[in-house]
């Protein structure tokens, strides 16, 4: 969890921290974007601090190269691929669907 970052574990709040201040490193972590929650809040792929960010687009050579591999980019790619995905559910749905159309055509 991202309180861990912080020293924090969850089992200290409301023992050893109170829940403001847990609220309160929520808040920062929702503000970092080198946290994994920050990354996951927003559907980056990775987290990525600031100088990272600026190391990634520096050593991609070009702006089109860069923008391919920032983490909102691939984010939105392994989106958009886990929402083509078929269950084995859906799959068997569709071809039990599929074939009574079969028979009674």
């Amino acid at each position: 969890m991202t309180m861990r970052r912080y020293g924090v574990s969850p089992a200290d709040v409301g023992d050893g921290v109170t829940f403001g201040e847990a609220y309160d490193l929520v808040l920062a972590a929702m503000g970092d974007t080198s946290t994994p929650l920050y990354a996951a809040v927003q559907g980056w792929a990775f987290p990525a601090s600031f100088p990272e960010l600026v190391q990634i687009a520096s050593a991609a050579g070009s702006p089109a190269a860069a923008k391919k591999l920032m983490p909102w980019t691939l984010g939105a790619e392994s989106r958009r691929k886990a929402a083509l995905e078929v269950s084995a559910d859906e799959r068997a749905e569709a071809l039990a669907e599929l074939q009574s159309m079969i028979v009674r055509g």
